[in-house]
């Protein structure tokens, strides 16, 4: 290849093969043509290009999900912010049953600042751990005993800040 990047016209070879004497060489030397055009530079050893547009966030899993609704989704986990547990706290029922912590929704309102991040950070590191529902028994009318689960507070408000977050409103 010359220095301006055109490439040079037909090879010939200038050395001769080996073992060449009177007889037919082993080997022979063949001539070449010219590249048709010069090699592109190879992207191979560079990262893929980033997507240039922006992420819609949740509201384009919202359009997705309205314009496909067959359509699964295997994660939704990374669009859960503190916003949205922040929305959904204040979305459930503040007379509700407490759970086995025994944590009411008045007792969580008073440390709100310091929960819900420690809550999200849970969340994300893969520490949250659900905990175990409170068992309690109500009487039938016709005189057996129905078992209900309650659920701890946080218990109630991760799977609610998921669906505040996903929710498709037409």
């Amino acid at each position: 290849m010359n220095a301006d990047g055109k490439t040079d016209g037909s090879v010939v070879p200038s050395t001769q093969v080996n073992n060449a004497g009177t007889e037919p060489a082993a080997e022979s030397v063949e001539e070449r043509d010219s590249a048709k055009r010069n090699a592109a530079p190879s992207d191979l050893d560079r990262p893929p290009k980033r997507n240039k547009r922006r992420s819609l966030g949740l509201a384009g899993v919202r359009m997705t999900a309205k314009a496909q609704p067959e359509l699964k989704f295997t994660s939704l986990l990374h669009h859960v912010n503190e916003a949205l547990l922040y929305e959904a706290f204040f979305e459930l029922k503040k007379t509700a049953a407490v759970g086995i912590d025994e944590v009411t929704w008045h007792d969580y309102e008073q440390g709100l600042e310091d929960h819900i991040p420690d809550l999200h950070g849970r969340i994300h590191r893969g520490a949250y751990r659900a905990k175990p529902s409170k068992r309690i028994y109500i009487a039938k009318a016709d005189g057996r005993l129905r078992p209900i689960g309650i659920a701890s507070l946080e218990d109630k408000l991760v799977p609610k800040g998921g669906r505040v977050g996903v929710t498709v409103h037409l």
